[in-house]
């Protein structure tokens, strides 16, 4: 498990993300902010925080920086992919419901959270889903028309 306790490593990331994404055009640039905005993260953020400490094995703090940029990275790929393949705006938000597998890998091998039993392991996989299935097909498009509108 990877664990950041050092404020100049984290910052270091964010000067990544950010020079990696000024650096590319504006429909890129969009792609990340809006999949990194409050208005996207903001449900991950506030679920996850109210998991136990016990129960989640990763730190809140670590996760609150990571989603962002994870979510922000990921909006970027699938738009990349769109544009390369000529998907349509439908196509790519459904497409990248894939991200989801990497944070079901992190629950399924046991680094995400502690379950006590199957049901709990079910529930919690399924509000994941939920979660991403709002940001991907509800959210993310809703916003980017907004901004680029």
């Amino acid at each position: 498990m990877i664990i950041f306790n050092d404020l100049i490593y984290r910052l270091s990331l964010y000067s990544i993300a950010l020079f990696l994404i000024f650096s590319l055009n504006k429909d890129y640039l969009i792609s990340f902010i809006t999949a990194s905005s409050i208005g996207v993260i903001g449900h991950f953020l506030v679920l996850t925080s109210s998991v136990s400490d016990d129960f989640r094995i990763y730190s809140y703090k670590n996760y609150s920086i990571l989603a962002p940029i994870y979510l922000g990275l990921c909006n970027i790929l699938f738009l990349y992919l769109a544009k390369q393949y000529n998907w349509s705006d439908q196509q790519r938000y459904t497409y990248s419901l894939s991200v989801i597998i990497i944070p079901y890998i992190f629950n399924l091998s046991g680094w995400g959270y502690r379950y006590i039993n199957l049901n709990q392991k079910i529930l919690t996989l399924f509000i994941t889903f939920l979660f991403y299935f709002i940001a991907f097909l509800k959210l993310i498009p809703h916003i980017e028309n907004i901004i680029r509108h």
